[in-house]
């Protein structure tokens, strides 16, 4: 909101003839803590929804392996987004300087395009991690496809966020390679706050679901809030079918 109350998402005319140099250089300070923020925001969601999934994966190796594997892809993704921005200009700076700007001969810079659209691509690659892992959970269980779609359907909110993510990664083409590239920056900005609240509805859900249906429902059985739980324990289906068959024999034997 700041940012764009300063004015940096304005026609790049308007930033250079109305905008004052000291206004120029504080929307450029403020982007790069604003994307700082936002690298950890979404860093500090991933390593949250990894640690819900090491729970559900326990006891299946091959699974839990690879979400410490992913853990620490996530973690040198980070870093290497974090020291992307850092070091954005040597020596290190907030600004990011237009060509007009008087600071453009005293650092040594990579331009704004190549370091966001680096940070995307690794940001996208994160985003089909999070969703990659859960789908393999779901395929594990030795449940019925009715009960495997009604799961599939809780990752609905992380393709969402992947559908933003690709949005981002376009409008930070446009901001790049575009003559007037800076009105497409509000856009982003929006698109990168969603990102984060998509992330974290995405993460959410799948602990929130059997509340909801509940909330919502509450006369009926909560069929997907039942299958949400077999991913604690991968041969639970089983478990529950022999225990329904045995139950179905005490019920026949005591109405006989």
């Amino acid at each position: 909101m700041v940012l764009i109350d300063l004015g940096s998402g304005r026609h790049i005319e308007y930033i250079e003839y109305v905008l004052s140099l000291v206004q120029v250089g504080e929307t450029e300070v403020y982007d790069f803590v604003m994307h700082v923020l936002y690298t950890t925001a979404l860093f500090t969601c991933r390593l949250s929804g990894l640690a819900f999934y090491q729970r559900l994966a326990s006891c299946h190796r091959k699974i839990s392996l690879a979400i410490k594997c992913s853990a620490v892809f996530l973690v040198a993704a980070y870093l290497a987004q974090f020291f992307l921005l850092l070091f954005h200009c040597l020596p290190v700076t907030g600004l990011w300087p237009y060509a007009w700007q008087p600071q453009i001969n005293e650092y040594q810079c990579i331009t704004w395009g190549d370091v966001y659209v680096a940070n995307s691509v690794l940001s996208l690659v994160c985003d089909l991690i999070m969703l990659t892992l859960p789908s393999m959970l779901i395929y594990t269980l030795h449940v019925s496809r009715k009960k495997k779609l009604e799961l599939f359907l809780i990752l609905f909110p992380g393709v969402l966020v992947l559908v933003i993510s690709s949005v981002r990664m376009y409008l930070v083409f446009i901001g790049q390679w575009s003559s007037d590239g800076s009105w497409a920056y509000d856009p982003m900005l929006a698109i990168e706050t969603s990102e984060i609240g998509g992330t974290l509805i995405a993460l959410s859900t799948p602990r929130l679901e059997v509340a909801l249906w509940v909330l919502v429902f509450p006369h009926q059985a909560t069929p997907v809030g039942r299958s949400a739980k077999l991913g604690r324990r991968s041969h639970l289906g089983r478990l529950n079918h022999h225990h329904s068959g045995e139950d179905t024999g005490k019920a026949g034997s005591q109405s006989a």
